[in-house]
Parts: structure tokens; sequence; C-alpha cells
């Protein structure tokens, strides 16, 4: 059975305490996120990035919710103190400029970008390459920020598509603490989701 570790939108505009978007907590992470991604025991670590363009995001949903924040090729787009396996991930998202996002991956280590809060309504390709690489059986382990937004979409777009196997790690994310974050852990605890 494969194993798969999904690491969402961990990026200095979310993580970082001068982020635009600052989420409490989020810098305290860090360490317990780099073990896992070391862990062998997962065969492959996504990382989806919240990706804006600042043409685009002032009409977007979250530009009526949130400051500006994420912009492409900016210090608050780029992953926070964690270490991908491959070193040629942190080198393309930190040193190269990308005209337009550009999904890539480097051997078992794939990078989704999006530009609304889910990964599964913002990237068009993201569906396709998860549900042909992955059975229905393959263990989730998910991780990063927000545990009440954008991990919850995306805990919730494995849970409707079949993903029966789906746990998050409880020491390796953070939330908003706004109405939402309760229910939110509620649905997804009922929804057959382990917090470990």
């Amino acid at each position: 059975m494969k194993k798969v570790l999904i690491v969402v939108d961990y990026q200095y505009d979310f993580a970082s305490k001068e982020g635009a978007l600052s989420v409490e907590g989020g810098e305290s992470i860090y360490e317990n996120i780099d073990k896992l991604i070391s862990d062998p025991s997962f065969d492959n670590v996504i990382y989806t990035l919240d990706t804006h363009t600042e043409d685009k995001y002032i009409n977007s949903e979250e530009g009526s919710m949130f400051p500006p924040h994420c912009e492409l090729n900016t210090t608050g787009w780029e992953l926070y103190k964690i270490k991908p396996r491959h070193r040629a991930i942190s080198n393309i998202i930190n040193d190269v400029s990308m005209e337009v996002p550009t999904d890539f991956s480097v051997e078992e280590e794939f990078v989704f970008m999006k530009d609304k809060f889910s990964i599964w309504e913002g990237n068009k390709d993201y569906e396709s390459f998860f549900q042909s690489k992955f059975d229905k059986d393959t263990e989730i382990v998910i991780v990063g920020l927000a545990t009440n937004y954008c991990v919850f979409m995306n805990v919730m777009g494995c849970i409707e598509r079949g993903y029966k196997n789906v746990s998050i790690m409880s020491d390796s994310i953070k939330g908003i603490k706004d109405d939402t974050y309760e229910q939110n852990i509620n649905i997804m605890k009922n929804r057959g989701v382990v917090f470990k």
C-alpha cells in the first residue's frame, strides 16, 4: 500500500510571523513537517502552494476576504524553512522567476500551485494526477496551514473522491481560530479523518 504526505501551503506568508497572512503558531511546526518529509516510509511527498498574481488576485474570491499574499516569485510565496528531499525543489521555488505558475516534480516529490482555497478547484490538473497515481487504499497524511481552510479543503477533497485512509498529524498543523475552526475539525472527524 502506498503512503503519501501532503504538505499544504507551508509558505512564508502563512507560516512566518512577518507573513502577510500569518497563522498563529505557524512558525512552530516546521521541524515536525521536516521530519515527516524525510521519513522514508512515505513513497511520495506533495507540496501545494497558494499562488496568486497581482492582476488576478484583486477580483478573486480570496481577494474579497484577505489581503494580498503568496504572490508568485515573492518571498511570501516561498516554502517556509522546510527542506524538500531534493534540493532542486527549493531551487526552483526560491531561485527561478516563473512567468506563470507551473507545476513540477522531482522524482517522488510533486509541487502543485493553486489560486483558490481548495487545491481540487484551484488546479485543473491535481485531480487527474491524484486519481491516476494513488489507489483508493493509499495512506494519505496531511499537514500544513491552515487547518480549517486549505488543509480542510484538501482533506475533504480526498474523502469526497473515495479515499478512506486519511489522517492529519496534529503536531504539524495550525489553524485560524475563527467560527469555522471547531466546526471544520468536527466535520473531518465525523467523516473518518484520524487526528494523530
